[in-house]
């Protein structure tokens, strides 16, 4: 079964292009792994909004290591808005690019258990 297959069109389109070169080699057995795992962990558009409009963005998209940024953000309450509103029109760039993070640990976390 192709990787395309295994992981839809939209999420293979969406991965970058250096998780999907060190996927293809990979055993048909690590291939499911990632398409089973990768899913669960990525972040959606939705909920990302639903977190941009309570001010949380920041902890959901980047988990505890974007802790200061969220603390600075709450404290200059989004920067009086003007940071906040910026937020919104990134949204899908930030979701794009915490997925890409996870695809890639999601990978490395795959290779070590290999």
């Amino acid at each position: 079964m192709s990787l395309e297959n295994l992981l839809g069109i939209k999420t293979y389109k969406s991965l970058p292009s250096l998780v999907i070169s060190k996927l293809e080699p990979m055993s048909e057995t690590d291939q499911k792994l990632f398409a089973e795992i990768y899913p669960k962990k990525r972040k959606g558009k939705l909920i990302s909004y639903l977190s941009w409009l309570f001010f949380s963005h920041y902890l959901y998209l980047g988990g505890l290591k974007s802790l200061p940024k969220q603390l600075l953000f709450w404290v200059t309450a989004g920067g009086v808005f003007i940071w906040w509103l910026w937020d919104a029109l990134r949204m899908g760039t930030r979701v794009r690019e915490a997925n890409q993070e996870i695809a890639i640990e999601v990978l490395k976390d795959i290779r070590l258990l290999s």
